[in-house]
C-alpha cells in the first residue's frame, strides 16, 4: 500500500480511482493527485533542483494523465506509470532551465548573480533518479513500488503478477545495478543505501494545498478551452501527444470548494484573446468525457489468457470494477443436481480463488465499487413467505464464514428488501444507496406491465429512500440503465427515453410501430444501455441501431450482411469507453440451390462509431468488456463437461 494510503486503509485502488475518473467521478482525479503527488513532486525537485521548476513539471505530469488516463495499460501500476512519466518530464524542465539562464546571460550585460551553490544532495538526486529511469523494467518496477511507494514485498509481489522470491531477487539485483551507475558517476553508493536515499526526497516533499488546487485548477482550465501556462504546456510536448481535448464536468466539485483561480507566471505569454466564455451545461445524466484519442482497434484480436473451469452450464459474469476478476455464474457438481454457484476467478490465476453457492432463484448483480464484494439479489418472489435480499458475499478479503465443501454458503452480510418485487439494479458509486424498478399489478391481461415506478434504496437499511419517477402502464418492455440516469421504455407508439433525475421522457426513437412480439420475445437481447447510459442499442426487424441519448441522433450503420437476431447479448455490451460493441446470436443465410432460409450462429464486434465490424466467430457464447482495456471476455462451453474463459484482446498495439 502506498505511504500516503497508510493514512487511508478504506480508500479505493489506483484502479478504482481511474475507472472512477472514466466514469465521470468528479472527486477521482484529486484523490489521484493527492495519493500520488508527494512521490510525484518529490522526483521532479531532486531532478530540476528549482521550487518553480518542478511546480511546473509537477502540474505537466497530471495534464499528461488526465489526457492518457484512459491508455494507462496496468491501472494497479498506476504510480510506477506517474514516475516514469515523471522522470522525463522532469529532466526536460532542468534541461530548458540551463538554455534559458544561457540565454539570459548571453542578452544581459551585468554580471550574472551568482548561483546558489549545488550540495552534494542536490547531484545524488539527480542522478539517482537519472539512472533509476535508465534500468531495466523489470529491476526498476520493484525499486519503484518498494523504494520509492513504501509498500511491502508481497503487495509488490502481486501487483507485478511474480511470485514473493522473484520480487526479493529483482529488487536486490536492481539496487545492486543502480549503485553500480551512481558509482561510475563518481557518486558513492551502496546498494543497501538506495531504499533510503529515494524515500528521503518523498518524505521531504510533501503536497502543498495550494499545489494540489493549482493542479486541479489547470486541468479543469484546460477542459473549459483556457490556455495553458506555456511553460506547463512546453513540457508535456514530446512525453505524449497533446491535442486540445475536452474533459466534460471534470473537476468541478473540486473547484467549486476550493475556489482556484488559474494563474500564470510574469514570463508567461499572454493570450491575444480571453478564452470564450462556455455555454451552460446542458440539463440532463452525464455523459462519458470524449475520447482524448481516436484509439486504433485490430481485425485479429490477441488471446491474452485461456483457463477451463471447474463450472459447467456458465450462464452469466461481470467483471469487478478494477479489472482483477471476474464473477461466473454456472454449475457445480454437488448431491444428486448440482449446486448452482457463482465462481470468482482472479484474471491471469491458474485456478479460480473461490466459489460462493448462491443457490436460484439468485441473480448476480455486481461488484461492489471497491472489487471486494459480490453483490446478489435473492429473489423468491414464488413463495408466499419468500425472501427478498441483498446479499453481499466475499470476493477478495476472508469471508466471515468458513468455507464447507469447498465453497461459501453464507454471504458476508444481507439487505432485507421487503416483500414487494423490485426488478434491475443501479448503485450508486459511493455504494451507499441504489435505484430499482417496481412494477405495480404485475402484467396485465392485454400482455402490458402496469404503472413503472423508479424508486431509490438505502444499502445500509432497505429502506426507501424515495421514488423519483413513475411511467404510466402500457409499456411492454422496460430497461434502467447500470448508472440509474436513464430509463427505456418500449410500447406499442415505440421506444421513449427517460431522464430519471428529472422525471421527464428526454428522446423517442422512431421505428415502425413496434409489435408486442418485439419486447416480449427477445426484448432484452434487442435493447441495451451502454453503461453510462449515453448509447441505446436498438435491434428492429434483424437490423442494429445504436441511438445516441445526449445529439438524440443514430450513428452510422453497423456492418452485418444479413439480418441478425441476437439472443444473448450481454448487459455491458458495449466496452467501458463505448468504442467497441459485442453480440451474438443467430444471423439469417440462404441456402445455395434450394434458396432456403436458415440460421447460423455468431458473436461479432463492432467499431461504435464508425459502424465497422472486427471479428466475427461461428459461436453465440457470453461475453463480456473488461472495464479498464479493450478485451473481451468469452465463456463457453469446452466440451468436456467444464467451462473455457478466453481473453481477447483488440488493442491494435500488444500490450505487456
Amino acid at each position: 500500500m502506498d505511504i500516503l494510503r497508510h493514512l487511508e486503509p478504506d480508500a479505493a485502488t489506483d484502479a478504482d480511482l481511474l475507472a472512477g475518473f472514466l466514469r465521470r467521478d468528479e472527486a477521482a482525479f484529486a484523490k489521484l493527485v493527492r495519493r500520488h503527488g508527494p512521490m510525484i513532486l518529490g522526483v521532479c525537485r531532486r531532478i530540476t533542483r528549482h521550487a518553480e521548476d518542478a511546480e511546473d513539471a509537477f502540474q505537466a505530469v497530471f495534464l499528461i494523465l488526465a489526457k492518457k488516463a484512459g491508455s494507462v495499460r496496468d491501472p494497479h501500476l498506476l504510480g510506477n506509470w506517474l514516475y516514469g512519466v515523471a522522470a522525463r518530464v522532469a529532466q526536460k524542465a532542468r534541461r530548458g532551465s540551463v538554455r534559458r539562464r544561457a540565454r539570459e546571460v548571453q542578452t544581459v550585460n551585468a554580471p550574472e548573480p551568482p548561483a546558489p551553490p549545488v550540495t552534494a544532495d542536490d547531484e545524488l538526486g539527480a542522478a539517482l533518479h537519472e539512472e533509476l529511469a535508465k534500468l531495466p523494467a523489470k529491476f526498476r518496477e520493484p525499486i519503484v513500488l518498494c523504494d520509492l511507494r513504501g509498500i511491502t514485498r508481497t503487495q509488490a509481489a502481486h501487483a507485478l503478477g511474480i511470485a514473493v522470491g522473484t520480487l526479493h531477487s529483482r529488487l536486490s539485483a536492481g539496487r545492486e545495478k543502480l549503485a553500480r551507475q551512481l558509482n561510475r558517476r563518481g557518486i558513492a553508493m551502496a546498494a543497501a543505501m538506495v531504499p533510503a536515499a529515494l524515500a528521503d526526497g518523498v518524505a521531504a516533499a510533501g503536497l502543498p494545498d495550494s499545489l494540489l488546487a493549482k493542479t486541479c485548477g489547470l486541468v479543469a482550465g484546460w477542459q473549459a478551452g483556457a490556455a495553458i501556462p506555456a511553460a506547463v504546456l512546453r513540457l508535456t510536448h514530446g512525453v505524449f501527444p497533446m491535442r486540445m481535448t475536452l474533459l466534460v464536468g471534470m473537476m468541478g466539485a473540486v473547484l467549486a470548494t476550493a475556489g482556484v483561480v488559474m494563474a500564470t507566471r510574469p514570463d508567461d505569454p499572454k493570450p491575444s484573446d480571453p478564452p470564450k466564455s462556455q455555454a451552460p451545461a446542458a440539463k440532463g445524466p452525464p455523459v462519458a468525457a470524449p475520447e482524448a484519442k481516436e484509439e486504433a482497434f485490430t481485425t485479429k484480436p490477441r488471446l491474452r489468457h485461456s483457463i477451463d473451469l471447474r463450472i459447467k452450464d456458465a450462464s452469466d459474469m461481470i467483471w469487478s470494477p478494477d479489472g482483477k476478476r471476474m464473477a461466473i455464474v454456472g454449475t457445480v457438481a454437488y448431491g444428486n443436481e448440482g449446486t448452482r454457484v457463482v465462481l470468482i476467478h482472479e484474471i491471469g490465476a491458474d485456478a479460480p480463488s473461490r466459489m460462493l453457492a448462491c443457490t436460484p432463484p439468485s441473480e448476480l448483480i455486481g461488484f461492489t465499487s471497491d472489487s471486494k464484494q459480490v453483490i446478489v439479489a435473492l429473489q423468491e418472489y414464488s413463495l408466499v413467505s419468500g425472501r427478498h435480499q441483498l446479499q453481499y458475499w466475499p470476493a477478495q478479503d476472508k469471508p466471515k464464514a468458513p468455507q464447507y465443501n469447498g465453497m461459501y454458503w453464507k454471504p458476508d452480510r444481507t439487505v432485507d428488501l421487503g416483500s414487494e418485487p423490485t426488478h434491475q439494479y443501479a448503485f450508486a458509486a459511493d455504494g451507499k444507496s441504489f435505484r430499482t424498478l417496481f412494477v405495480e399489478g404485475g402484467v396485465s391481461p392485454e400482455g402490458t406491465y402496469g404503472p413503472i415506478e423508479v424508486r431509490e434504496f438505502s444499502t445500509e437499511n432497505g429502506k426507501l429512500l424515495r421514488t423519483l419517477m413513475t411511467v404510466d402502464k402500457g409499456t411492454l418492455f422496460y430497461l434502467l440503465s447500470a448508472n440509474g440516469k436513464r430509463l427505456v421504455t418500449v410500447t406499442l407508439g415505440g421506444i421513449d427515453v427517460w431522464n430519471v433525475d428529472e422525471g421527464k421522457k428526454e428522446s423517442s426513437p422512431r421505428f415502425e410501430p413496434i409489435p408486442r412480439a418485439f419486447s416480449l420475445s427477445n426484448g432484452r437481447s434487442s435493447i441495451r444501455l451502454s453503461d453510462d447510459s449515453r448509447y441505446l442499442l436498438i435491434v428492429h426487424a434483424g437490423v442494429p441501431h445504436i441511438f445516441d441519448n445526449e445529439t438524440g441522433k443514430f450513428l452510422p450503420k453497423l456492418e452485418i450482411g444479413t439480418e441478425i437476431y441476437p439472443s444473448v447479448t450481454p448487459a455491458h455490451c458495449f466496452s467501458s469507453r463505448n468504442q467497441l460493441l459485442v453480440m451474438s446470436g443467430q444471423q439469417q443465410f440462404t441456402m445455395p440451390g434450394n434458396q432456403q432460409r436458415r440460421f447460423a450462429d455468431f458473436i461479432k464486434v463492432w467499431e461504435v462509431k464508425s459502424g465497422k465490424l472486427l471479428k466475427s466467430w461461428p459461436h453465440h457464447p457470453h461475453a463480456a468488456w473488461s472495464p479498464i482495456a479493450p478485451v473481451l471476455a468469452v465463456i463457453e462451453s469446452n466440451g468436456k463437461g467444464g467451462t473455457r474463459l478466453g481473453l481477447w484482446d483488440f488493442a491494435s498495439e500488444p500490450r505487456p
